[in-house]
């Protein structure tokens, strides 16, 4: 070993495989490279060396400095700026702060050019306005590191926090750390208060995952790692696999997604027996309501625990019809519920009471009348599962494009069992109209507004079979959701025909306007009022249904300015120059591009003329 092999420092390494090698039928043992990354200590200068075939730690020093890519300060240490925050080290030694964390870039992806810096400068600027809008469960950033000499950030100087959310669940913290306490409400209570406090600022996290998300040593739940964070409508990397949906755009979907995920991650965490018992929390079975409304959480004791259960029955059977439909509603809407399949299953392991409250509920909710079926728990609890995948079955089919505008089939073709269930057919019937109104934004106007003629009758004949369904409260959830299918279309229709009015109207506007000094304001004052007309049937559709224009923008895969027409017309109608008059036609255009101005990045102002 030479004399600069004493000088090597290792600061980094990553084992990297290719896509194509990962889903081969068998999977390589051996990587394709290994990243490492070393700083040689004589001078600082950072280097990057790419090893084939290695695993982690398997290389000796001397082989770093054969084919080893020298990477410039400038590239991973953004220029200092004096609008930035620099970290001030004594406010730290002399007023008590909690421990902190310095994040530096990792330079494991380095490309030879500066893209690792311009990154980290994101990543700061992000932080710099999470600072002037601070929120409890949002990193906590105290500054930059500066290296005076080079003007360069060598550092972000965050809180230190007690351990990830997924250490925590799987256990990984070393033995001589103490856990902070654990309340899976209050954890996603936090979760979703800070991605919304995020949206707020016109910012998507875009990266929501389990290694993102701390716990503090009250057990608060506080999202972290900024780096892929960023405007709505900006570019983006596609996150964490398994958490993410690969999305390349920045948008309040993505956190949606991650959020849910997060949400499945902790409740099946929780419902599973843990290897130490003594955890408080470890053998509890807890629901999860749909759409992040989070009550007071529910603990029962499983049998495994060998504890019996003291609650009447009156509440047993409230918290089952609750679980119940919680789970028939999450099968038949989303395409993660591993945990609502199998929690029939849990209810019989659960205790006799449990089973047998849990069997009259589903019995008369999916009208199971087979008298066989009463003395013989295994045909009951494969008739429910039967059912379960037959519902899981019919919503994916129903949700694919390719089958929008097809005929539904009867409930029989899914399954024999749920043929004169009402509430399998009514599960169908608003499947189809959900399915069949997102689709409908690729037609016209015109189809558009035929489509919704019969999503409304369909929708009809849901409502009227989820009203003859026993227990009623089974169907909360669903009955919710048809009404809001029965505003949305109402919502979408008006909406659509309002902003197709307008195109109309400007084009009209635009041939009459170089006219006015040879015939006067007369006919232009006529498509004022048309267009006066036109808005007045937005604004109703706005003012009528806030709670759903709130919802569909923010969570759908359907934004409302993708209905055939809006986009165009609203941008039409924004490019129009309209002197003041009775009928503030500017203000009002104004409130309506500002609604949905931060969710699309055509409604900027560079992009109207």
């Amino acid at each position: 070993m030479n004399a600069m092999n004493l000088n090597i420092e290792v600061l980094d390494q990553a084992a990297s495989w290719s896509l194509k090698s990962l889903s081969s039928p068998s999977p390589p043992t051996v990587p394709t490279f290994l990243a490492v990354i070393w700083r040689n200590l004589a001078d600082g200068s950072v280097y990057i060396t790419r090893l084939a075939g290695r695993k982690l730690g398997h290389f000796q020093l001397a082989e770093l400095e054969r084919g080893c890519i020298h990477i410039p300060h400038s590239h991973f240490q953004p220029q200092w700026h004096p609008s930035l925050t620099e970290y001030d080290s004594s406010a730290y030694y002399f007023t008590g702060s909690p421990p902190i964390y310095i994040k530096k870039p990792r330079l494991v992806g380095y490309d030879e050019t500066p893209g690792i810096a311009e990154k980290f400068t994101m990543e700061i600027c992000v932080l710099e306005r999470l600072r002037q809008n601070p929120h409890p469960h949002v990193s906590q950033y105290y500054g930059c590191f500066v290296d005076d000499e080079k003007g360069l950030v060598t550092g972000i100087c965050l809180r230190k926090y007690s351990c990830t959310l997924g250490a925590f669940l799987e256990n990984r913290l070393p033995p001589n750390q103490q856990k902070p306490p654990f309340d899976y409400m209050k954890v996603l209570k936090g979760i979703h208060a800070g991605i919304m406090h995020i949206h707020s600022l016109g910012l998507a996290h875009n990266d929501i995952s389990p290694s993102n998300i701390m716990l503090d040593e009250h057990g608060n739940a506080v999202i972290i790692d900024f780096d892929n964070c960023a405007p709505f409508g900006h570019p983006c990397r596609a996150g964490t696999p398994g958490w993410t949906n690969f999305a390349k755009v920045s948008a309040v979907e993505n956190d949606g997604f991650g959020y849910h995920r997060v949400q499945h991650y902790i409740q099946g965490k929780v419902m599973q027996p843990q290897p130490q018992p003594q955890s408080n929390w470890s053998n509890s079975q807890r629901t999860f309501p749909p759409n992040g409304i989070l009550p007071d959480p529910i603990v029962v004791q499983s049998s495994s625990a060998k504890v019996a259960l003291q609650l009447p029955n009156e509440l047993l059977h409230k918290i089952i019809i609750y679980s119940v439909e919680d789970a028939v509603h999450s099968v038949g809407t989303r395409s993660a519920c591993t945990w609502e399949m199998n929690l029939f299953v849990t209810f019989y392991c659960v205790s006799i009471p449990f089973r047998e409250i849990s069997k009259e509920v589903v019995c008369k909710a999916f009208d199971i009348s087979n008298p066989h079926l009463d003395n013989e728990d295994k045909s009951h609890l494969a008739t429910i599962q039967e059912i379960l995948v037959s519902l899981r079955g019919m919503a994916t089919r129903l949700r694919k494009p390719s089958n929008a505008f097809s005929l539904p089939p009867s409930p029989s073709a899914y399954s024999p069992t749920a043929n004169l269930s009402p509430l399998f057919a009514s599960y169908m019937l608003y499947l189809t109209s959900a399915t069949l109104r997102e689709n409908a934004a690729a037609s016209t106007a015109q189809a558009y507004q035929r489509t919704h003629e019969a999503i409304n009758a369909t929708l009809s004949q849901s409502l009227t079979l989820c009203k003859l369904v026993s227990p009623p409260r089974v169907t909360g959830s669903l009955y919710t959701g048809i009404l809001e299918e029965f505003e949305l279309s109402r919502c979408g229709t008006a909406l659509v025909r309002g902003f197709n009015e307008l195109k109309v109207h400007v084009e009209y506007m635009r041939i009459l306007q170089p006219s006015i000094e040879r015939d006067g304001t007369g006919p232009t004052a006529g498509v004022r009022s048309l267009i006066h007309t036109s808005l007045a049937t937005i604004e109703n559709a706005i003012e009528k249904y806030p709670h759903i224009l709130l919802n569909e923008a923010s969570f759908s895969r359907l934004n409302l300015f993708q209905l055939p027409g809006v986009l165009i017309g609203l941008r039409q109608i924004c490019s129009l120059q309209l002197a003041e008059d009775e009928y503030r036609l500017e203000e009002r255009i104004h409130s309506i591009r500002q609604l949905w101005l931060h969710k699309c990045p055509f409604l900027q102002s560079r992009c109207l003329h």
